[in-house]
């Protein structure tokens, strides 16, 4: 595998292209049906919704015809969505290969998602190694969700997957525009390079990191204070106690202070605290050869076994051998109670090759992480989705324990 490329999606997918008059028709009409998932967002009942699947299918037509028109005419198959543009330009700069890995990032919209999930099945088909991700908290419609739980979610995502792979290039093209400058504060943090492609464009702007004199000594000498700003268990007259004058000035870029002195984590804070995080190993207390219940939500087979129709909870013998080694390390965190399988994506055995990937914790979903098991070699075009049940509280430390990824 060569590089990572995370890709911010959005959704022009759907607003692009100016002539498809009856995509534009279907797309009003189910807005106003589909708008409640914007404030409770729930895949499951997403893909189930019958305008949802009205709107999918129509745009999955529309790009099937455009991709046919182009290739009849050897045009470019441009301006039909920005992630597309911007990684058709990565491409032309040696910046996308066939070794490369896309990582589409979703908001967490009916909108974003359908137009990721469309996105991902395009890439598939052309033999890349494709995946999407749905944020928790990234939206616009909820300011203080986004701040409190979107962009350190955007932030937790990022990290692991420069903790996992190091050669990663951020796509800022799509999505949101306020993830923008996000985007890239965190590439000078980390050191990761950030493009973005202007609308009917072919040349890329590259933000490399900012050559930017931060005292990051300071800063992780007193980690500490960070944790207790982001947990509310701290005030400015205790962090004046603890810092001397001049490290006091070097820490001000890290903290907000209101009017009434009542202090918060300030948007660069948030940015170097979250991954900061990711980067240190977090303590759960864990037991050898633990087994904990492994539940079916349907009596449905599993990606594995049409053998494990009908039955409501499965061993782990039941399992292949090499999925049986994952489930032992989420079995052997004490706070992990309950595993539980839904849905799948295309029958398959799995390679040797194969990971659990975890989902950042959602605060709309207390005492549980979703995650899917993927197989490597298999493209992430076959997954198994799972639920992991937790102590309520423990989430966002399980997620943090494992680096969102178990192999």
């Amino acid at each position: 595998m060569g590089r990572t490329i995370l890709v911010n999606v959005g959704t022009s997918l759907l607003t692009n292209e100016p002539n498809a008059t009856d995509l534009k028709q279907i797309y009003d009409k189910v807005k106003q049906y589909l708008q409640e998932f914007n404030n409770n967002f729930n895949e499951v009942n997403l893909k189930k919704n019958i305008y949802y699947q009205e709107i999918y299918n129509k745009v999955k037509e529309y790009f099937s015809e455009r991709k046919r028109e182009t290739d009849k005419t050897k045009l470019p198959f441009r301006y039909i969505s920005a992630e597309i543009n911007s990684l058709k330009a990565m491409e032309q700069n040696n910046l996308l290969s066939k070794d490369d890995e896309i990582v589409l990032i979703l908001t967490e919209t009916w909108d974003g998602y359908l137009c990721g999930k469309i996105l991902e099945e395009y890439y598939i088909d052309l033999e890349l190694y494709c995946e999407t991700i749905i944020v928790p908290g990234l939206q616009v419609f909820d300011a203080k969700r986004f701040r409190t739980e979107g962009m350190p979610n955007y932030v937790k995502i990022i990290a692991n997957y420069w903790l996992e792979k190091k050669d990663i290039i951020i796509n800022a093209t799509g999505g949101f525009k306020a993830l923008i400058p996000y985007a890239i504060l965190l590439g000078s943090i980390l050191k990761i390079k950030v493009i973005y492609l202007f609308e009917n464009s072919t040349e890329l702007i590259i933000f490399p990191p900012l050559n930017i004199d931060w005292d990051l000594s300071v800063w992780d000498k007193h980690s500490d204070i960070l944790k207790e700003i982001n947990e509310n268990r701290i005030t400015l007259d205790d962090i004046r106690k603890k810092l001397s004058e001049e490290e006091s000035i070097k820490f001000l870029p890290l903290i907000d202070i209101n009017e009434n002195n009542i202090i918060s984590l300030s948007t660069l804070g948030i940015l170097y605290y979250e991954a900061s995080t990711s980067k240190k190993p977090i303590q759960l207390e864990k037991k050898t050869n633990r087994i904990i219940p492994i539940k079916k939500a349907k009596e449905h087979p599993t990606i594995w076994s049409e053998s494990h129709r009908g039955k409501h909870e499965l061993n782990l013998s039941d399992l292949p051998e090499h999925i049986r080694s994952l489930f032992k390390k989420l079995m052997e965190v004490k706070v992990v109670k309950e595993i539980i399988l839904g849905d799948f994506d295309e029958r398959s055995n799995y390679s040797s090759e194969c990971m659990i990937r975890l989902f950042p914790f959602d605060s709309k979903q207390k005492g549980k992480l979703n995650a899917k098991i993927c197989d490597r070699e298999g493209k992430l075009n076959k997954y198994q989705n799972l639920c992991i049940q937790i102590d309520e509280g423990y989430e966002k430390m399980v997620y943090d324990y494992f680096h969102g990824l178990i192999k």
